[in-house]
């Protein structure tokens, strides 16, 4: 979470949510992290009570690119640091990934393979996969559109000159060429487990994705 203490706002941090880009951006302006950057709001509010008196803000972003986002993340981050991270049930997802049948290695993984081990993935990488949903149970947290990133940044911390204050893009991790081959199955799937955000989204910012 990032917050700042005299204008009484804070900012939510779902995964793949442009969390780094915020990060950096709000920090030059004042702005303070609070660390582990990604709990959901309760943890914070149970934390510091006075959050009560702050405006709330949460990023939402369509739920198939921050899906894919995800993927290709941890495709990359997960050889790196496999050997440190455990799944749910305690075992390396190593383990688990072969004794399901599957490389260890989650760059060998296409979407669909994701998509068939995704409790299991999911349970290393807390978070990431979440629904977006899980950062607004509270109602009084306002909904920013991650398609206007910038905008939404500028109008509420009201830093409009861009040669002062430059936002940039950070730790980037999917782009449309990345997945080529992403499928109905993929598609059926982010609809089904992700219809909290869908209709979220659709509440909050009148968008259907």
């Amino acid at each position: 979470m990032l917050f700042h203490k005299e204008k009484k706002l804070c900012l939510f941090l779902p995964p793949k949510n442009g969390t780094t880009s915020s990060r950096v951006f709000l920090t030059s302006l004042g702005w303070h992290l609070l660390k582990p950057w990604h709990e959901f709001p309760k943890f914070y509010e149970t934390k510091y009570p006075n959050l009560i008196e702050y405006k709330k803000f949460c990023f939402l972003r369509d739920p198939l690119v921050r899906f894919l986002s995800a993927v290709h993340h941890t495709r990359n981050v997960y050889p790196h640091v496999h050997n440190l991270f455990y799944d749910k049930i305690g075992y390396p997802l190593s383990k688990g990934l072969r004794e399901a049948g599957f490389s260890e290695n989650l760059q060998e993984l296409s979407c669909e393979e994701f998509v068939d081990n995704l409790d299991l993935i999911s349970g290393t990488f807390l978070y990431t996969f979440d629904p977006q949903s899980k950062w607004f149970v509270d109602s009084d947290v306002h909904a920013l559109d991650f398609e206007n990133f910038e905008y939404e940044l500028r109008r509420i911390t009201e830093a409009t000159n861009s040669s002062l204050h430059p936002v940039t893009v950070e730790n980037q991790s999917w782009r449309p060429e990345d997945d080529p081959e992403v499928t109905d199955k993929v598609v059926d799937f982010v609809r089904k487990k992700y219809a909290q955000d869908y209709a979220l989204i659709k509440e909050k910012l009148g968008k259907d994705y």
